[in-house]
């Protein structure tokens, strides 16, 4: 009987594999595919029994969450593409061809010269009729350049698998390739100028999901409260922010916040100086939590650390350096507009950075995989933004705690990121409960936290942009008041800090609900009760 731990690697391996087989996402065999294989592993959790073993326990019942997790997300991205292909009819036969091809069902010359006429005439239907008024148009116009990259991909591909091996498909395919080409590539340039037209506008990947789907996302994930009271805890938290940001000011001389924000802001370096300053300000981060035995940095973790520059590219959807087993630092390049350049060094000072570099790294980010690597690594499979940059926002809160800001600068640049998680918070649960829209979520970043409009308008993309779930924005905020409840609770127990945080760690990334419990030694049964409403 394997254990629990060889169920879930075993798991692991076969979901790897179909991803492999299977490798385009937006293929209907694929869909169907994993529906059979989820159901499977389904019925296998169901007849396990509960363990004695806590450690035991707790994989069952990540397991059971995790396997009716991957189920709903499996049928709402099965609506998603079936509105997909409402749009572009044609792309479902287009993604068949390659499952063709990966399931090795071969096709002949004469067949495969019918299938790619038939998708060429279809194609050429959707560049004739396509606009940006179509209804669902709006929820893909940022992933279309994916999808139709894909599709390009996956006719390439099959087409050179048979091409120079088979002399009857080239003599048969050799014309209708070329029609399809023409076809596709006129449909490309099309969608390209609905894309240009969108450019000036803020647009979003996903549509809002609706208040019931956020209770049933939030409960999923242990908290306590509805969207409507957190919207009111972020209001709380923001007040208590900017009471901060106003004391600091006035150190500064200045009579409002806004004004002493502007001010730090115009304190970056000079090209050139960026990476030096991260790494001083890392170095820096290490020893304040080194000197006060609140964590267990190990040395490999510290040896580790790597360092890229972000493309101007990429600086559109991650206005701010980011960070894990490598730093990508964010600050302008050479093919930068001049106010692109402006906004970039503006928004990248080192009092911002300051106070971000403990985020990513060290004690943040960094540690965090470090720890996955190692330490429970299957657990990693259960990973959820609450345990990611709660874990985070902790620290941040703590480190304010510990005075680890010296001056009103480094004061405002932390306060500046606390307010910016509690907006955040407020514009994705408005924008999924269908109370804003896009651009009004980057006007409320631009005027309560300071944020440079095009620093905004990225930080909108990606929220809304199709990479993330609902609930990822409000996680840092929330996620971060879950563990600051946990530590709490366990330091009022006379325990050490430290203890707390490599323990935390050594858990891996589970459900912060499952994690308490587990912690603090409380009910592991499948019908424990895990959602709390934690201190605020």
């Amino acid at each position: 009987m394997p254990t629990i731990r060889e169920l879930i690697e075993h798991f692991n391996a076969d979901h790897r594999e179909l991803n492999i087989c299977f490798p385009v996402v937006y293929s209907r065999e694929r869909s169907e595919r994993f529906d059979r294989f989820f159901a499977s592993w389904q019925s296998e959790t169901e007849a396990l029994g509960n363990s004695d073993l806590a450690d035991e326990q707790v994989d069952i019942n990540l397991f059971r969450r995790h396997l009716a997790k991957c189920v709903r997300q499996q049928a709402k991205w099965n609506e998603s593409r079936e509105d997909l292909f409402g749009l572009f009819p044609f792309l479902d036969g287009v993604f068949q061809l390659g499952d063709d091809l990966s399931r090795m069902r071969f096709v002949s010359g004469e067949g495969a010269a019918q299938a790619l006429t038939n998708l060429s005439v279809m194609a050429k239907l959707c560049a004739r009729d396509l606009s940006s008024t179509a209804d669902g148009y709006d929820q893909w116009i940022t992933r279309l350049p994916d999808v139709l990259s894909k599709s390009e991909e996956c006719i390439q591909t099959w087409s050179r698998f048979y091409s120079g091996y088979d002399p009857l498909f080239d003599w048969w395919v050799k014309k209708p390739k070329a029609d399809w080409d023409s076809a596709f590539s006129e449909l490309k340039q099309k969608v390209q100028t609905l894309i240009d037209a969108e450019s000036g506008a803020v647009t979003a990947g996903v549509p809002p999901v609706g208040r019931e789907a956020l209770l049933a996302e939030l409960a999923e994930e242990s908290v306590g409260y509805t969207p409507e009271e957190l919207i009111q805890i972020a209001e709380d938290h923001y007040k208590m922010c900017e009471s901060h940001m106003f004391l600091a000011a006035k150190e500064l001389g200045f009579d409002d916040w806004r004004t002493a924000l502007d001010h730090v802001k115009g304190s970056y370096v000079a090209p050139g100086q960026q990476p030096q300053l991260i790494l001083d300000l890392l170095n820096e981060a290490i020893e304040f939590v080194e000197s006060r035995q609140i964590l267990t940095v190990p040395p490999i973790a510290k040896e580790t650390i790597r360092m890229e520059m972000m493309s101007a590219k990429d600086q559109r959807v991650n206005p701010f350096f980011l960070g894990g087993e490598l730093i990508m630092v964010s600050y302008p390049t050479s093919e930068m507009t001049h106010s692109e350049k402006l906004m970039s060094m503006r928004g990248n000072n080192p009092a911002l950075s300051r106070a971000t570099v403990q985020h990513e790294l060290i004690p943040g980010h960094h540690m965090q995989w470090h720890a996955a690597a190692r330490f429970k690594p299957y657990r990693q499979t259960f990973s959820t933004p609450f345990w990611i940059e709660g874990w985070t926002l902790h620290w941040e809160m703590l480190l304010w705690d510990l005075e680890f800001p010296r001056t009103p600068e480094e004061r405002i640049g932390m306060m500046f990121w606390r307010m910016h998680r509690c907006v955040r918070v407020l514009f994705s649960l408005r924008y999924h409960l269908g109370e804003m829209t896009p651009d009004e979520c980057v006007d409320v970043l631009v005027h309560r936290v300071g944020h440079e409009r095009s620093n905004a308008e990225a930080e909108v993309r990606r929220s809304f942009g199709g990479l993330y779930d609902p609930l990822y924005q409000l996680a840092y905020l929330i996620g971060g008041l879950m563990v600051r409840d946990m530590y709490h609770e366990w330091v009022n127990l006379e325990r050490s800090p430290r203890e707390f945080h490599d323990r935390f760690l050594a858990e891996n990334g589970i459900n912060l609900g499952v994690l308490r419990n587990r912690i603090f030694d409380r009910d592991l049964s499948p019908s424990a009760q895990t959602s709390w409403t934690f201190a605020v």
